[in-house]
C-alpha cells in the first residue's frame, strides 16, 4: 500500500496540471466529473500494476506465516503447508520440499517480471 501511496499523488498532481483537465474545470465541470472521468482512467494502470505486484508479496507472506504455523491448517493446501508437512521427511525424500520450494519462487518470480512488463509497457 506504501508504494500506492507514493506514486498516485505525483500522478494526480501532474494531471491536476494538464490543460484538457484545466480546460474542463474552466467549462464549468465539478470536481467529481473531473476526477472520475479525467483522473480516475489516467491512474487506474498504476494502480492495477501495484496491486498485481502484491499478489508475490502476499503469497510469500501466506507461505512464511503458514511454515511458521500459524497460517493454514491440514485441510486446506498452501505451499507453505506442503513445505511444513514434508519438511519432517526431508532426509528421506527431499523432493517434495524441494518442488513446493521451486514452485514459489517460480510463481513470485513470473509475477516480479511480468509487473515489469506492464510497467514498462504502460510507460
Amino acid at each position: 500500500m506504501g508504494q500506492l501511496c507514493a506514486g498516485d499523488p505525483c500522478r494526480v498532481l501532474a494531471l491536476k496540471s494538464e490543460e484538457y483537465i484545466i480546460a474542463s474545470r474552466s467549462y464549468g465541470a465539478s470536481s467529481i466529473f473531473v476526477l472520475t472521468k479525467h483522473i480516475w482512467p489516467n491512474t487506474t494502470d498504476l494502480v492495477a500494476s501495484i496491486a498485481f505486484g502484491q499478489i508475490a508479496n502476499v503469497m510469500l507472506a501466506e507461505s512464511t506465516i503458514t511454515f511458521l504455523g500459524f497460517g493454514l491448517q491440514p485441510p486446506n493446501v498452501s505451499l507453505g503447508l506442503i513445505i511444513t508437512t514434508t519438511k519432517d521427511y526431508l532426509q528421506i525424500n527431499a523432493y517434495p520440499v524441494m518442488f513446493a520450494g521451486i514452485v514459489l519462487v517460480i510463481a513470485c518470480t513470473s509475477i516480479a517480471m511480468s509487473v515489469i512488463s506492464l510497467r514498462r509497457s504502460v510507460k
